[in-house]
């Protein structure tokens, strides 16, 4: 992961906050909007904009661990 990629929070992540499967089968249309982007990171955390996500709604730069993410798209 860098700076600049796409990336989601992964579906154990979500679980843990309270998503269940079945809300994001229920709003399966926003959940292919809820993404973010890599804005920064340091040695332990990655720190993310977010758009549209369940947990976080629109917030900038929450710092999250490797493992909470997966790659959507990769930045050049």
């Amino acid at each position: 992961m860098k700076i600049g990629d796409l990336v989601r929070l992964r579906e154990e992540v979500l679980e843990r906050h309270g998503v269940t499967a079945a809300w994001r089968r229920e709003r399966a249309a926003g959940m292919k909007n809820a993404h973010g982007i890599i804005t920064d990171k340091n040695p332990h955390f990655y720190f993310v904009k977010w758009f549209n996500c369940p947990v976080y709604g629109s917030e900038g730069n929450l710092a999250h661990n490797k493992n909470e993410l997966e790659v959507i798209s990769e930045s050049r």
